[in-house]
């Protein structure tokens, strides 16, 4: 996890403000400190539900369809270890966490299931790099290098994901049998069901935009290695940063393309920020245009 800027009291808060008033520095320096303040010091400013808001419509319906696809994968899968429960004989602790515990097919169908949206997510934000440049031309791909790139981003974070619900499930279903040792099939179907919603309503929003935003700033490298001239400037851009990552970033200035490759974006989970180039790049080859 990065490190964040401290969260100021709203007493501290408002004499930090006005020591930084004082400050012989420009003046969109200062309001960039500002805001850098008051937005570390905001306890929803890092929710992901505020950050999705700042969003483009288009990016939050595919994040959103991203997520409603992994909560119908997720509920399937409950109700799966739901009927492997009923099957059992003598109820035990074994026989709940085999029942409950994701397989390795489960995890294989998790990575399907990544890739099919990565490749959605990628040909949305090469289509958006295409228009950003002015040229009649449809995205394609992901293909060959990308291809197998996006592949294995998908089969590694089926894993961490997998790891991770197991984990949970596995103390969830350690708490249970301790605390009712007796209780019916009936009894852990309904709890375990219950927290499988819960943990799917936070869980599921954080795989999606994780998932969306770590392809869509692949695609838009990608774009920029294969069609922009190496003499491109580069700026960070996005909304006040929170984390001492983010802000050394923004302090780097115009940057150039291997500053972005060495300091890639998202640069943590749920990261709002990204790259531009500090005007739209004029010696494009458009009859060459690389799209995917």
């Amino acid at each position: 996890m990065p490190t964040h800027i401290p969260a100021l009291a709203p007493n501290d808060l408002e004499i930090a403000l006005q020591r930084i008033d004082m400050l012989a520095i420009d003046p969109a320096a200062k309001r960039q400190l500002k805001a850098m303040l008051k937005a570390a010091s905001n306890p929803d400013t890092e929710k992901i539900e505020t950050i999705l808001k700042t969003l483009p419509k288009a990016r939050q319906e595919e994040i959103q369809r991203i997520f409603d696809e992994i909560a119908t994968r997720q509920q399937a899968q409950i109700d799966e270890a739901n009927r492997r429960l009923l099957l059992l004989g003598l109820l035990t602790l074994g026989g709940l966490l085999t029942s409950y515990l994701l397989t390795t097919d489960q995890q294989a169908l998790t990575a399907g299931q990544l890739f099919e949206q990565s490749k959605r997510v990628w040909l949305s934000a090469i289509q958006d790099e295409i228009d950003y440049v002015g040229v009649n031309a449809r995205a394609q791909g992901p293909n060959g290098v990308d291809y197998d790139y996006l592949r294995q981003m998908c089969d590694d974070d089926a894993v961490s994901i997998t790891a991770t619900y197991n984990r949970d499930i596995e103390r969830r279903i350690n708490k249970l049998y301790e605390e009712f040792p007796n209780a019916s099939k009936e009894f852990y179907i309904q709890s375990l069901r219950a927290w499988a919603e819960d943990r799917s309503g936070y869980k599921g929003i954080q795989i999606a935009a994780n998932t969306e935003f770590k392809v869509r700033e692949y695609a838009k490298r990608r774009f920029a290695e294969e069609n922009y001239p190496v003499t491109t400037k580069w700026i960070f851009v996005g909304p006040a940063p929170t984390c001492e990552d983010c802000t050394t970033r923004f302090a780097a200035g115009i940057v150039d393309f291997q500053y972005t490759l060495d300091f890639p974006t998202p640069r943590h989970v749920a990261c709002p920020h990204s790259y531009r180039p500090i005007r739209k790049p004029k010696n494009i080859d458009v009859s060459n245009l690389w799209v995917g």
